[in-house]
């Protein structure tokens, strides 16, 4: 239901014809292929605030900050700096 709603990921959903949930659909392909991260990213970015975004993005981006942020827990043991967060860009 949320992934209906997703303005972005009806575009997904178009391309995968009709196969495969949007939800599947992006745990599949932005794990195995960039250019289609990018491009999905990209349209986010365009829509910005305006677009309803569905949850499976909103869940990979979390765990894309997640990762991001484990790797700065790393930096920040072997650099010696405070409080430096390396967060992904949110919508």
């Amino acid at each position: 239901l949320e992934e209906r709603r997703c303005t972005v990921c009806a575009m997904a959903k178009e391309e995968s014809k009709g196969q495969e949930s949007a939800r599947a659909l992006h745990r599949k392909q932005t794990m195995e292929n960039n250019s289609f991260r990018l491009k999905i990213e990209r349209k986010h970015k365009e829509m910005g605030k305006k677009a309803k975004v569905c949850s499976a993005w909103l869940n990979w981006k979390g765990f894309i900050q997640t990762t991001l942020e484990a790797h700065g827990n790393l930096h920040r043991k072997y650099s010696g700096k405070h409080k430096t967060v390396y967060r992904a860009p949110l919508l």
